[in-house]
């Protein structure tokens, strides 16, 4: 269950990464969904993450995508499911050229972090035109502790 502030503490973890370069081993889009899920429930699934599978470089998280380990690893590992109404701290999953994306929404825009880029906020339009949401089978998924 999630816990009342759970919106509050949502928003101090997106503020504390606005702004940071993209870092591989830091905040590539699956280390802040999973970030977000640790700041919610208290929980370390960046680190089980870590240990489980190898996202620190291109050709890692490449591998992983490739096999839809990302969906299989927050649907299997880490309690997340899918549901019809995204909330804030929810996740909204797809694939893109050849990678599996996920952006998490912080109630009113989601959090993203391009290769080469920095973390920002996306409003949902930029972001469904971006990833063409139109044409690209996509999930919201949100994770129950």
């Amino acid at each position: 269950m999630k816990p009342n502030n759970y919106d509050i503490l949502v928003t101090q973890y997106i503020e504390s990464i606005i702004g940071q370069e993209f870092d591989w081993s830091k905040n590539h889009c699956v280390y802040i969904a999973l970030s977000a899920r640790d700041a919610i429930y208290g929980t370390n699934s960046v680190e089980e993450c870590k240990e489980k599978y190898n996202f620190d470089d291109e050709e890692g998280a490449k591998k992983h995508c490739e096999n839809q380990d990302v969906l299989k690893g927050l649907t299997e590992d880490y309690g997340y499911s899918e549901v019809a109404k995204i909330h804030s701290g929810d996740v909204l999953y797809c694939q893109k050229d050849g990678w599996e994306c996920v952006h998490v929404y912080s109630g009113g825009n989601f959090v993203g972090c391009e290769i080469g880029g920095k973390v920002s906020l996306i409003p949902p339009r930029t972001l469904y035109k971006y990833l063409n949401l139109n044409s690209t089978e996509y999930k919201l998924l949100s994770c129950h502790q």
